[in-house]
């Protein structure tokens, strides 16, 4: 499949009269669609409403909608639902996943709310991850 092709996907409805899914995949691949209702939390004086598989949206301080932000530019991928923040630095430690390459991307966001990096990780195909965990690196003794 070329990059940034659209995956041949069955339309189908998931749920019951509440909520229905759409994974029509020019809906799955436009990381600004997201009813970003599954996580919210405070960043860099900024409020983010998270879901899987897009991005982020920001929001008032009345939970009104300010829009998607990704990140001026450089988020070019899905975002985590449940990103960890760093103990000590105040950076967000994220990832974000796809169902075409690359996979898994681990991501960095400083304190100060601008992306600090952004690596692919080598996985043998697509990966949903819902949650993660971050620890300190333990080194052997020299």
């Amino acid at each position: 499949m070329a990059p940034n092709q659209v995956p041949n996907v069955q339309l189908v409805s998931i749920g019951g009269p509440r909520e229905s899914v759409n994974l029509d995949g020019s809906v799955l691949i436009d990381m600004k669609s997201s009813k970003a209702n599954t996580h919210a939390f405070g960043q860099a004086g900024k409020i983010l409403a998270l879901k899987e598989g897009h991005f982020p949206y920001v929001l008032h301080g009345d939970l009104n909608t300010v829009g998607v932000t990704d990140f001026e530019g450089a988020l070019n991928g899905s975002f985590t639902t449940h990103p960890k923040v760093h103990p000590i630095t105040g950076e967000l430690l994220a990832f974000g996943y796809s169902a075409m390459e690359p996979y898994l991307r681990y991501q960095r966001v400083s304190a100060e709310g601008q992306i600090a990096q952004v690596e692919n990780i080598t996985v043998g195909g697509p990966t949903m991850m819902h949650d993660f965990t971050a620890r300190p690196t333990l080194r052997q003794p020299a």
